[in-house]
């Protein structure tokens, strides 16, 4: 049960405005009508979701203030002994710069790739901090933009990378140890060129159920 919401403080371009405003008029009806606290978040705020399991505000800093929007994202790692799932948001080269610049917590052995796996974000320096296992792109199926990009998904090479726009929904779970991970479709579906030009040189799993361990180099801290 959630009995906190957190949010940036900070107004996002990163969507239609009017999408947007639905989503916050949807967020703000369910907030209210389970009474839900909401706290402005920063990076070192914490919950304790119970079970060994906390979620914590990794970015951005309480006085921080990017000159972009998308890089006033929050971005969250959820941490459960062994296993961590850092979740990106949308920052860019400036969001994660600064969080390399400033020995941020990042090591986890899930990432959830930041702005769809576009070209500006998930640098090499990026990548080497979190040093993630597998990594998962939200991206819509021929979105039109070439997302996720071919760069991204050679950075990301050859770790095993999940994309909604082939497999559809993506579940990973844990018990602190080992990661089990699910998909809905086989990868590729239905391709066209650009979804076959930007696969990269990433693996693309297939569906059903995968079994990760995470082996001491990659535990989170």
């Amino acid at each position: 049960m959630l009995d906190t919401s957190l949010r940036s403080g900070r107004k996002s371009t990163a969507i239609a405005p009017h999408f947007e405003e639905f989503l916050r008029f949807q967020a703000q009806e369910t907030i209210a009508a389970k009474d839900i606290p909401q706290r402005e978040a920063f990076a070192g705020q914490w919950i304790d979701l119970g079970g060994g399991a906390r979620l914590s505000v990794v970015y951005p800093p309480q006085e921080a203030r990017a000159s972009d929007e998308d890089d006033s994202s929050l971005v969250l790692k959820v941490s459960l002994r062994d296993a961590a799932f850092l979740l990106t948001g949308d920052i860019g080269p400036e969001g994660e710069a600064s969080l390399v610049s400033n020995h941020a917590d990042l090591r986890a052995p899930v990432l959830k790739v930041a702005q769809h796996g576009s070209r500006a974000s998930t640098s090499t320096a990026f990548l080497a901090a979190v040093a993630p296992l597998t990594a998962v792109i939200s991206v819509g199926e021929d979105n039109g933009y070439g997302l996720p990009s071919a760069e991204t998904l050679d950075r990301l090479a050859p770790r095993p990378v999940f994309r909604t726009d082939r497999q559809g929904d993506v579940e990973i779970s844990t018990d602190g140890r080992k990661l089990w991970v699910r998909v809905g479709r086989e990868a590729g579906g239905r391709e066209n060129g650009r979804a076959r030009e930007s696969q990269g040189r990433s693996r693309q799993p297939s569906a059903g159920r995968s079994l990760l361990h995470i082996p001491p180099c990659n535990q989170a801290h």
